[in-house]
């Protein structure tokens, strides 16, 4: 899926965590990795790709993910092609765990004609401080995926 992680400060732990799936569907994953910022500790951040055709598969992996982080006591990011929109039990499920949302519901799919928002960015223990959805509005951003990217700077 394409899933990756850059960092301008050294990634101190990488795991590839494989997510809940039905034997049926393609197997998700997760990456989380600890970055160690200058003078301000470590800061976890995850990128996924969920479920595609089965809501009831998202909601699995979104509780997994809560479970997964339920300890974690870094500021934490999870980002990424959730497959769900704002109000979707998927997203619920996230959010009622302490996960807030860094982005509004503008719409991330397709690029061409943007209608949903199925790309996210969540938190906890983090202070953001700005996002923007990057899209062809005088950004000159060529279409390099079907999606648009977000951008975010946080304190913490």
């Amino acid at each position: 899926y394409g899933i990756g992680i850059l960092s301008k400060y050294p990634i101190i732990r990488a795991e590839r965590v494989l997510l809940p799936h039905d034997g049926k569907a393609e197997q998700r994953v997760m990456l989380v990795v600890d970055v160690e910022m200058p003078d301000r500790g470590t800061v976890t951040f995850a990128c996924t790709h969920l479920e595609v055709t089965s809501p009831e598969a998202r909601h699995e992996q979104a509780g997994f993910i809560n479970a997964y982080f339920a300890r974690t006591p870094y500021p934490t990011f999870l980002a990424g092609d959730m497959n769900a929109d704002p109000e979707s039990s998927e997203i619920r499920r996230l959010t009622s765990d302490g996960w807030m949302p860094l982005t509004n519901a503008e719409p991330t799919y397709p690029t061409q004609k943007p209608s949903i928002k199925i790309d996210h960015i969540f938190y906890r223990k983090v202070t953001p401080v700005r996002f923007r959805t990057i899209n062809n509005d005088g950004y000159g951003v060529p279409y390099i995926s079907d999606h648009f990217p977000i951008l975010f700077t946080s304190e913490f």
